[in-house]
């Protein structure tokens, strides 16, 4: 099931604040301008909610549920932009849709969906910053 019109995908350009982890500071270090930056982050989702408290995102939505939801202080907010349509499936023989697949008798082959990529692991190497690309069946 697709995300109804009313959760528009968008991508969202915010400012998050910023954390030292802790550890402790010369307060004098802490005051100067480069060290008061914020982190700019670029946020992609479904919007649920967009009003003066701030952007609600969501990374999936099913009929009345969501999941991954991200609230946005609007203080925060630097840019909403409205993202185009996920495009509906094609058909990997002919690229119709299957809507226009249906409505087309005359095609000699039925709806053909793209072939499902493989699946990949990824893990990092224990005491390492180093991160493996594992293929499930080697030699495929």
């Amino acid at each position: 099931m697709r995300p109804s019109k009313k959760h528009w995908r968008v991508e969202v350009v915010w400012d998050d604040s910023t954390v030292n982890n802790g550890r402790w500071c010369d307060i004098k270090d802490v005051l100067e301008p480069a060290n008061r930056a914020t982190t700019r982050i670029h946020s992609v989702g479904f919007v649920l909610a967009d009003d003066e408290t701030g952007v609600v995102l969501a990374s999936g939505v099913h009929g009345n549920e969501a999941t991954g939801i991200t609230h946005i202080p609007r203080g925060c907010v630097r840019r909403v932009k409205r993202l185009q349509p996920i495009p509906e499936p094609a058909c990997f023989l002919c690229r119709r849709t299957k809507d226009e697949h249906a409505a087309r008798p005359d095609l000699l082959h039925t709806f053909t969906p793209e072939p499902a990529p493989r699946a990949v692991a990824y893990g990092s190497i224990p005491g390492s910053d180093d991160w493996v690309m594992a293929d499930p069946e080697p030699g495929s």
